[in-house]
């Protein structure tokens, strides 16, 4: 909401897109569904590939999600992708 991201784009962002020391949100990839299967991808343009400013109620959000995250123990096949926003079993959305 803060961002106006596409859901795709939200759906893929990776912890590794956050840099909290920087402030900034890399937008690089995002998730799609191709037929019955969700891949991650990039980006639709260059333009889509962009650095947005980690604004402060995004970055404790995220640090509250990054907590969490780590206190739960996650053995599912997206976990190796880093994914911010999943299922509570830590599948893709």
């Amino acid at each position: 909401m803060l961002y106006g991201l596409r859901r795709g784009e939200v759906l893929g962002l990776s912890w590794s897109d956050i840099d909290f020391a920087q402030g900034l949100m890399r937008i690089r990839q995002q998730l799609v569904r191709a037929g019955h299967q969700l891949q991650l991808g990039p980006v639709k343009t260059a333009a889509g590939r962009r650095k947005l400013p980690l604004l402060g109620i995004a970055r404790e959000a995220l640090l509250t999600e990054q907590a969490a995250v780590k206190s739960a123990a996650s053995g599912n096949s997206w976990a190796r992708h880093e994914l911010v926003f999943t299922t509570r079993t830590g599948n893709a959305i």
